[in-house]
């Protein structure tokens, strides 16, 4: 008899392989198993539901390392991304075992076969159908790299930018919600937060959401997109103030200039246009 994953991979006889899925994110985790049984492991329960997804292919192009996830749409997975998607990232692992080989060595019965997020969702019909992106994707894809460029590069609020996001935020209770505009007690200059974003609890979820600041003026931020479950009157709101990643901005609202992240002062016209010779 075989006694390790590998052993019943290959079998012809003895492989009975079944499905774990970890689907989580800041708000939630779920939890499902291609068992005809829930299944319990690393104490966590893995409820039986239809679940099945496309094949995952071994090969360099990142553009073929997409997964299809299928699962029913009346699954409390697919309320979280009804209207809009979370806020925060959502994460999946797939692990595989053999239904005989969790009763001989459970500490060696899974082997994780699958892991990425979730970058679209689509519904057809009564399924979910969840398009995920391997992990490896992410990490092989070329990244952006710096450029001259007079306006800063640096992503506000973060490492390279070095401002401290809680100096230039604001907390209060929504006075009103219509649509995507959100209208607050106090006012701030016209734009302070566009290039920012808010957060605040969900009511519904209880998830934290966040949206993207487009505009503002004085006491109104308009959103990019609506802010689900924010209640006017009872949810409490965090606006970080915005940047349009100007010199002059970082040096008057962040009095971060030595961190800037621009070079403002880039000649503008090319040397190598004009002649010298008359």
């Amino acid at each position: 008899m075989q006694n390790n994953y590998h052993g019943y991979e290959t079998s012809a006889e003895s492989g009975t392989p079944v499905e774990l899925y970890d689907i989580a994110f800041t708000g939630g985790v779920w939890t499902f198993t291609t068992d005809t049984e829930d299944v319990t492991f690393e104490g966590k329960v893995y409820k039986s539901v239809p679940i099945k997804r496309g094949e995952i292919e071994d090969t360099g192009d990142t553009t073929k390392a997409n997964l299809e996830i299928r699962t029913g749409r009346n699954t409390s997975l697919g309320d979280v991304f009804k209207v809009t998607p979370p806020s925060e990232p959502v994460t999946v692992t797939i692990r595989q075992y053999h239904a005989e080989l969790g009763f001989i060595a459970p500490d060696l019965m899974t082997v994780v076969v699958w892991k990425g997020r979730i970058t679209n969702v689509a519904w057809e019909n009564d399924e979910i159908v969840l398009i995920g992106e391997s992990i490896f994707s992410s990490l092989m894809r070329i990244g952006v790299t710096r450029k001259f460029s007079r306006s800063c590069s640096h992503a506000l609020y973060g490492k390279n930018c070095g401002v401290r996001k809680e100096e230039f935020s604001v907390t209060e209770v929504a006075r009103s919600v219509v649509g995507t505009v959100i209208t607050f007690k106090s006012g701030k200059p016209d734009n302070w937060f566009a290039g920012g974003y808010v957060q605040y609890k969900n009511s519904e979820t209880g998830v934290l959401e966040r949206r993207h600041v487009i505009e503002s003026t004085g006491s109104t931020i308009t959103l990019s997109i609506p802010p689900l479950g924010l209640v006017s009157g009872k949810t409490e709101v965090t606006a970080f103030a915005g940047c349009d990643h100007a010199h002059t901005t970082c040096k008057a609202k962040f009095n971060n200039i030595i961190n800037y992240g621009g070079q403002p002062f880039i000649p503008i016209q090319n040397p190598f246009q004009y002649s010298n010779i008359y």
